[in-house]
């Protein structure tokens, strides 16, 4: 049986800030020399208004990750709702069942990584209003 105090740190052992390794001894939840907050880089679990303003916003496929900060993917993501069309019209022609569910699989999948995907621009937008 394993003991519950093994888990417990002693009092000469001092938490370490997670990026720059600086003792944490007046507060352990951020850091006085650099901006290493409890909780840093951690997802929230509720949705944001941006993340459902970038769903909708990827019924043009990319625009929600554009929406979002992510240009290259955006662009990326675009370019394949052409390829998707191609092979849906090409499916259209032949005798392929999958093919015709390309576009829409396509772009259920664009919006939920537009949903899930992390969001770059979140300085860069106003904080929304408490209710």
């Amino acid at each position: 049986m394993m003991s519950t105090t093994e888990n417990i740190p002693s009092k000469t052992e001092v938490a370490r800030c997670p990026l720059c390794d600086a003792p944490l001894l007046e507060n352990p939840n951020e850091c006085s020399k650099c901006d290493w907050v409890k909780g840093y880089r951690h997802r929230s679990t509720g949705t944001s208004p941006v993340d459902l303003s970038a769903c909708l916003l990827s019924i043009v496929p990319g625009m929600g990750h554009f929406y979002k900060g992510h240009k290259v993917i955006s662009w990326l993501y675009l370019a394949g709702a052409g390829l998707a069309l191609f092979w849906c019209a090409l499916a259209a022609t032949a005798t392929a069942g999958f093919g015709l569910l390309m576009l829409p699989l396509y772009w259920a999948w664009v919006m939920t990584h537009a949903f899930w995907i992390e969001d770059l621009k979140v300085g860069e937008r106003p904080a929304p209003k408490p209710e």
